[in-house]
């Protein structure tokens, strides 16, 4: 599709491989030999990221407790089971989230996510589409924004962008401050529960660990 990839060959010479190769650790070893090979950027730093996050077109839902910053989609249903989690803890003043709105997933991302940034209320905007959120579809509530503004439209795009340079476009992509002071990258949610990894981080403060 006009992008540099590469291919492994097996030793008896029959056939290669192509495609995520895992190694023992469950890790994408064609993605990072790419990245040696220069066909694809290396990866930003946590700490990169979440400092351009703080400065991007972005909004925080919460007033107390630590922040974190995750990269939604607004037919993500992974991205909407984190927004209910994170919902009681944030109206008990024991989490903050800066919402970064991305488009990918679905032609209609890019869309909503402008519908969601170019609202007046942007969080407003977000708790409806998660309201109505169909799980069965995986489609967000949200209408798609009819004419959104050239400005609302750059914003989405580089959103986007800001979430490529993390090395994986995947959502919800999550930012927070271990208990060291470091800025962590995880794409994805784990088993474990919000409730108590929020208790084990520090917080992200314009975009810097506290």
């Amino acid at each position: 599709e006009g992008h540099p990839t590469i291919a492994y060959a097996t030793g008896d010479g029959q056939y290669l491989v192509a495609g995520p190769v895992l190694n023992r650790q469950g890790q994408d070893a064609a993605h990072a030999d790419m990245i040696k090979l220069g066909l694809i950027p290396k990866p930003a730093t946590a700490a990169t990221l979440a400092e351009k996050a703080a400065h991007a077109d972005s909004f925080v839902l919460g007033s107390q407790g630590p922040e974190i910053t995750a990269f939604v989609d607004p037919n993500c249903i992974y991205c909407h089971k984190f927004y209910e989690q994170a919902q009681p803890l944030i109206a008990a003043g024991k989490l903050r989230v800066r919402y970064v709105v991305v488009a990918f997933l679905k032609p209609s991302s890019a869309g909503k996510a402008a519908a969601i940034l170019g609202a007046s209320d942007p969080a407003a905007a977000m708790a409806a589409n998660e309201k109505g959120f169909d799980e069965a579809t995986e489609e967000g509530c949200i209408a798609p924004a009819q004419h959104p503004d050239q400005a609302t439209l750059a914003a989405v795009e580089n959103n986007t962008k800001l979430l490529s340079d993390s090395g994986e476009v995947a959502t919800p992509t999550l930012i927070y401050c271990n208990a060291q002071h470091q800025a962590v990258l995880a794409h994805g949610l784990d088993s474990s529960s919000l409730a108590d990894f929020v208790q084990h981080i520090g917080s992200l403060e314009n975009g810097a660990c506290q």
